[in-house]
């Protein structure tokens, strides 16, 4: 079944194109435990079909297209242009990153293998010794503009007091939100050959 993961991004928003560059997924350590690795995604069938949705809400038309997505230069990152259409939905979710009541987004994936940390992944990376599985290779089907909040645990204490939260809002919620900075190069548009490789093809 799909897999969803939510970071909040790093943004940049090009008002004129109804435009938004923004990290929309990273190897941080997420709620579930998981790892998550850009570099193992396969992005051919997104690139196929690059339809961007609301909330992986699957029933409803898309809110806009990515134009490009790369892999960073520190390959620990997926960065992606998104153009929002004219749809009254659309519309709405510009403004809201524009206004910047949005700021996360969520990618939906297959996981292709996955596997626990491996002791020099964990000597790298101490962190790592609280992650179960590390996703290693996975097929990325789209993402989505999603209202994931600043406080990781915003959703828990909604919950826990009764408050209502869509039971697909609870599939979503499923990351640690990290604040990530835009490196040099970022921004710029991929090159053909990074508009045509999978992260996993790239040269590291």
């Amino acid at each position: 079944s799909t897999i969803r993961k939510s970071f909040k991004a790093a943004m940049e928003v090009k008002e004129g194109e109804r435009a938004v560059i923004a990290t929309v997924s990273t190897d941080a350590i997420d709620r579930d435990m998981e790892v998550v690795l850009p570099k193992g995604v396969d992005l051919a069938q997104f690139r196929d079909n690059p339809v961007v949705l609301w909330a992986h809400d699957y029933k409803q038309p898309p809110i806009g297209r990515c134009q490009w997505i790369k892999l960073s230069k520190d390959r620990r990152r997926l960065i992606a242009k998104t153009e929002f259409n004219h749809t009254p939905l659309g519309e709405m979710t510009f403004n809201l990153y524009r206004d910047k009541f949005l700021s996360a987004f969520s990618i939906g994936f297959l996981v292709k293998s996955a596997s626990p940390p491996s002791v020099k992944e964990m000597e790298e990376r101490p962190e790592l010794e609280r992650c179960w599985a590390i996703i290693r290779e996975s097929v990325m089907l789209e993402y989505s503009a999603v209202p994931v909040p600043s406080n990781p645990e915003a959703l828990a204490i909604a919950v826990s007091k009764g408050m209502a939260v869509p039971g697909e809002v609870r599939k979503i919620l499923v990351s640690v939100p990290v604040d990530i900075k835009f490196e040099v190069g970022d921004l710029d548009e991929p090159t053909a050959e990074e508009t045509t490789t999978t992260p996993a093809e790239t040269v590291a």
